[in-house]
């Protein structure tokens, strides 16, 4: 490695001396604006991860009115079939056969009363 030429380089500076007192305060105050800089730093966390779980626990579902939903929807599902089974059983309509799982829009469409579409 080529340093260059050692008469042109400028001499290392002195260190300023200073007192162990001084030294020891400058030290310390170095640490006090660490610690100041860190605690503003995790107070800021703590304040961020407070808000997330409020807002966590505000906005959680109530389990309780998720499984009256389901049962209200489980008894209205059961009272339309009720009404569809009643009605295809007085007007004689029979469900579409099932070709392969799948019912074709135009086999739908030849059974239709008139005024119904299914385009």
């Amino acid at each position: 490695m080529y340093v260059g030429d050692m008469s042109k380089q400028k001499p290392a500076p002195t260190p300023i001396k200073i007192s162990i007192p001084d030294a020891v305060m400058n030290l310390a105050r170095r640490v006090k604006g660490l610690e100041d800089k860190s605690m503003s730093q995790l107070k800021a966390i703590e304040q961020k991860l407070g808000d997330h779980e409020n807002r966590f626990i505000e906005d959680a579902p109530d389990m309780d009115q998720i499984a009256e939903m389901f049962k209200l929807m489980g008894s209205k599902i059961d009272g339309l079939m009720e009404r569809l089974a009643e009605v295809e059983k007085r007007n004689d309509i029979k469900p579409p056969k099932k070709k392969g799982g799948t019912v074709k829009l135009a086999d739908l469409a030849e059974d239709t009363p008139n005024g119904i579409s299914f385009s």
